[in-house]
């Protein structure tokens, strides 16, 4: 499996600005200098997996999501979903649509005020 630190480096740059957090705040954080940071979100530094595992961490999302495995998972999820709701009736699937629209308003309010 190749690595691609660029791509990388853009997902790490995109989750921390959907936290409002600063390299300065996120390499403090993770215990690595901002220069370092900034290296990786441009892709000129290669991660290790202490400081990849770190600023996931410390992001708050998944290793998988930074190294851009989340395509893998989305598609399972997707399918995972719909075999879920397939044998439903329509009121059994306008409750379960309400709930998860109510918990994705509700997830994406607490992401975006930490």
């Amino acid at each position: 499996m190749v690595i691609n630190y660029k791509k990388v480096g853009l997902k790490i740059r995109e989750v921390r600005l959907k936290k409002n957090l600063s390299q300065e705040s996120l390499a403090e954080k993770c215990n690595l200098s901002s220069a370092y940071i900034s290296y990786v979100e441009q892709g000129k530094k290669k991660l290790s997996l202490k400081s990849i595992i770190s600023i996931a961490n410390n992001l708050g999302v998944t290793v998988d999501l930074l190294l851009g495995d989340e395509t893998k998972n989305n598609n399972y999820l997707d399918s995972t979903i719909n075999n879920i709701i397939k044998d439903c009736n329509i009121q059994e699937k306008q409750i379960i649509y309400d709930v998860a629209s109510s918990t994705k308003n509700s997830l994406r309010r607490n992401i975006f005020n930490q």
